[in-house]
């Protein structure tokens, strides 16, 4: 057994099941229109260059990821409304859009 997974929840037959964390300090949201917007808070990037996130949207929308100059389209990545979405990012930023609706995207840090 990997120490690692001593602290891990078992399931029915004693194996580790993985599960990431919340990260201190690591969640944000923002209002997502008709009109592109960014997170404020740079993504924390860890030491293989990626970031687990937990994205969870109360609207339809569509997501990119960049810098702190991404921008989103409607061509982007479709992100249903009312589902988590856990996702590996290796940039600093999310942006999001809507078709028509205004909504809200949460964004949880995870380790």
């Amino acid at each position: 057994m990997n120490k690692a997974d001593v602290n891990m929840p078992k399931d029915r037959e004693g194996r580790s099941i993985p599960v990431l964390g919340f990260k201190k300090l690591g969640s944000q949201s923002f209002g997502v229109t008709t009109a592109s917007a960014r997170s404020v808070n740079a993504l924390v990037i860890e030491s293989d260059d990626a970031a687990v996130v937990s994205l969870y949207a109360t609207a339809d929308m569509f997501v990119n990821f960049g810098d702190n100059t991404v921008v989103a389209t409607t061509n982007d990545h479709f992100l249903p409304a009312n589902q988590y979405m856990d996702i590996k990012v290796g940039h600093t930023h999310i942006a999001a859009i809507t078709e028509s609706d205004t909504g809200k995207l949460y964004i949880s840090e995870r380790n």
